[in-house]
């Protein structure tokens, strides 16, 4: 199991999300159960705390992707106070996030596009969220690859243009 804390998330104005601007997962938990911030209910300025939340496999369709790098946006601000609760009604605990980047998992029956260990990104349902956690299982149409160098960035350094010749004086 790992660790519990608290971590204090504060909405602050119309579209401004405060304190934790971006999670960085950690390896860690293994097992079923994985790290996870979580909110308990609505509130003006809510409150998360990192919790365990169970690992869960990819059905038919779906996709689980270990997140390595996610982010808050105003509709997740606005998500957490409950400002679109009649559009986008969520059920508590709730993890929050929904825009990651990270690496596929598991894939669930008929997922063509995506093979385990791809880059990926992509954005989940905001009613699901699931983005601060250390994986989040979605449909595949919820992501895409995530872009590749061609080459290994010390060939692509290596071929940058030679910097310009020095200019000679002309001959009197």
């Amino acid at each position: 199991m790992s660790k519990q804390g608290s971590v204090k998330i504060s909405v602050v104005g119309v579209g401004h999300v405060g304190s934790v601007v971006g999670f960085v997962a950690k390896p860690g938990s293994g097992g079923d159960m994985m790290r996870a911030l979580q909110i308990d209910h609505y509130a003006d300025h809510p409150t998360a705390r990192l919790a365990d939340a169970p690992v869960v496999a990819p059905r038919n369709g779906q996709v689980r992707v270990r997140i390595q790098a996610a982010g808050l946006n105003p509709l997740d601000g606005k998500l957490a106070q409950g400002h679109f609760k009649e559009w986008f009604p969520i059920n508590f605990p709730y993890v929050l996030g929904t825009d990651f980047a990270g690496v596929i998992e598991e894939i669930g029956h008929s997922v063509e596009d995506f093979r385990p260990g791809d880059a990926v990104f992509g954005r989940a349902e905001p009613t699901a969220g699931g983005a601060l956690a250390e994986a989040v299982t979605l449909s595949a149409n919820l992501i895409a690859h995530g872009p590749q160098a061609s080459m290994p960035l010390p060939l692509l350094r290596s071929r940058r243009p030679p910097a310009s010749p020095t200019r000679r004086s002309p001959k009197s």
